[in-house]
């Protein structure tokens, strides 16, 4: 460290040192692009981070990388929910009221 501050007058890297970035090309982006997102003509064909990785060979943690920080894309799990009838909605307007009485009192 202190050689370079007393060869350049500086403790910045030089520009190209350190390992070179392979993997957030422009063409791999485009290419994990078009695998992630459903095509027009035929819904359902997305690729999940693991199939990409397969398919391109781009590492699964850049595949992510790609997906969140050049894609915009945001990760999420599918969970299941309790569906909403007429009864449903009845009974919890119901218990909703009971609860506003108990606790305005």
């Amino acid at each position: 460290m202190l050689r370079r501050i007393d060869a350049r007058a500086s403790a910045e890297w030089k520009i190209g040192s350190g390992r070179p970035r392979s993997a957030k090309t422009s063409v791999n982006i485009s290419q994990v692009e078009d695998l992630i997102c459903s095509q027009d003509d035929a819904p359902g064909t997305l690729k999940s981070p693991r199939e990409i990785e397969q398919i391109t060979g781009i590492a699964r943690s850049s595949v992510r990388r790609i997906l969140k920080k050049d894609l915009a894309f945001k990760s999420y799990k599918r969970i299941v929910g309790q569906k909403m009838n007429a009864d449903c909605r009845v009974k919890r307007l119901q218990r909703c009221q009971e609860l506003l009485r108990a606790f305005s009192q």
